[in-house]
């Protein structure tokens, strides 16, 4: 929160001298303000998060300005879709054997809202790593995660993450026939044009 209200205070600051001077420094033709923009856009989309509406409204290419809004949207849109597909999971395959007082299972995956903290936070971490092509070695290589992983209850169970790309549930958001592409092909084209 900090980082984010210095950087505004610093665009603030750039753009305030720009209201009543052509020469002030994010004029047309000063790229200096622009660039530490698109700076701060790529580090949100490299690290798969949504970009706040004061850097995109600063910039002039409309194109660019539609296709981060695109960006934003799906982003939010996977993170919630793989955040409840990694707790159902969590649920169905390493918490199922948990039963309270009453002999009625403590966590299905119509439950998935009262995991243990634990389980949700591991499941908002692949939720983040699913948003990246190499998904499932993030996911194998996290020291949080790979432990449960290797419980492997129901045989197969450690191998779900090799699958969160795939799948009839992921068209279930009716983005076309291949979501995750479009997606990373979306992302991969703004960082380009950023870079430019």
């Amino acid at each position: 929160m900090k980082r984010q209200l210095a950087a505004f205070a610093f665009i603030l600051c750039l753009l305030l001298p720009a209201c009543g001077s052509e020469n002030a420094p994010y004029a047309e033709n000063d790229k200096g303000a622009e660039d530490f923009v698109f700076e701060k856009i790529a580090g949100h989309i490299e690290n798969r998060r949504v970009i706040p509406d004061t850097y995109i409204s600063l910039l002039s290419d409309e194109d660019l300005k539609e296709d981060l809004e695109l960006y934003n949207l799906r982003t939010a849109e996977l993170n919630v879709f793989f955040s409840k597909t990694a707790a159902e999971t969590i649920a169905a395959f390493y918490l199922w054997e948990w039963f309270g007082e009453n002999g009625v299972r403590l966590y299905t995956p119509d439950t998935v809202a009262n995991l243990p903290d634990r389980h949700i936070e591991i499941a908002g971490r692949v939720a983040h790593y699913a948003l990246y092509r190499n998904a499932d070695e993030m996911i194998y290589a996290d020291d949080t995660i790979w432990p449960m992983l290797i419980l492997e209850l129901g045989g197969s169970a450690g191998d779900w993450p090799r699958f969160l790309h795939g799948g009839n549930d992921i068209l279930s958001l009716g983005w076309g026939d291949d979501p995750m592409e479009e997606y990373f092909t979306l992302t991969e084209s703004i960082i380009s044009r950023l870079e430019q």
